[in-house]
């Protein structure tokens, strides 16, 4: 196709200005929700890094934490190797 024979039509290309207004309206709703999400993370992650410092766990609390670790693996196990095994059959 020579490009010099295709003619384009400027007003296919033009936006109807409430259409436009709308869509810029929207922009920056979405922009100032954005910015609004940023700061909450912000703010959970210096919330949580204060949690983490101040936070000492007890030598009996992380025994209790690794022996539920460890249940949940084994259980994780388990139903993975079950699923396999009925979508094997299926």
């Amino acid at each position: 196709m020579d490009p010099s024979n295709s003619k384009i039509d400027p007003s296919e290309f033009e936006a109807v200005p409430s259409e436009l207004k709308t869509l810029e309206r929207e922009l920056e709703e979405k922009m100032k929700k954005m910015e609004e999400m940023k700061k909450k993370i912000e703010g959970k992650k210096v919330c949580l890094e204060k949690k983490k410092d101040g936070v000492k766990f007890s030598r009996k609390e992380m025994e209790v934490f690794k022996g539920l670790c460890g249940k949940y693996k084994s259980l994780r196990k388990e139903y993975n190797e079950a699923w396999e095994k009925e979508r094997r059959e299926s």
